[in-house]
């Protein structure tokens, strides 16, 4: 008797699993290429999704140079960016809003690429994507903040073309 409901019961489990929904490749391709980040008028800062679902980021001003690399997916309507970490020694920041007061620079927050290591260049930053979303909109990215503590609406990070 149970042979006989092991078919239906089978077929029944596998209904209910959900397959990420995938975009066209269409629409994926228009995700390609650079796109620039609507933060401050005094630096220039921007994403480069690649094809081969690898990215690059750049943040150039006020005397200060952030970068990144790794790669990138999509989950539904989200970009997922995961940064790799560079062989070099840098200090990090992290990718998202700069809320009152949390990122201030205190010793024991110093995070470096490789443990222990001094930088010998301070003017330049790796700028960590952990797990970091960005929702697709027609023409832009909004990210998506995780820190509760930034959520302040008019800090909104942007990506447009």
């Amino acid at each position: 008797m149970l042979y006989k409901f092991s078919p239906l019961l089978f077929f029944l489990l596998f209904l209910n699993c959900k397959e990420k929904e995938k975009m066209s490749p269409a629409k994926l391709s228009q995700l390609y290429g650079q796109w620039r980040i609507d933060r401050s008028s005094n630096i220039n800062e921007y994403l480069v999704l690649n094809s081969n679902k690898t990215f690059k980021y750049e943040n150039m001003g006020e005397g200060i140079k952030s970068f990144s690399n790794g790669k990138w997916e999509i989950v539904n309507d989200t970009l997922i960016l995961n940064s790799i970490m560079p062989k070099e020694c840098f200090y990090t920041s992290r990718f998202g809003s700069y809320c009152n007061r949390t990122d201030i620079i205190i010793e024991e927050k110093i995070i470096y690429t490789i443990e222990d290591c001094q930088p010998h260049i301070i003017e330049k930053f790796f700028k960590t994507f952990y797990h970091t979303k960005f929702t697709i909109k027609k023409d832009s990215l909004l990210y998506v903040e995780t820190n509760k503590n930034c959520s302040n609406k008019l800090d909104k990070i942007k990506l447009y073309r």
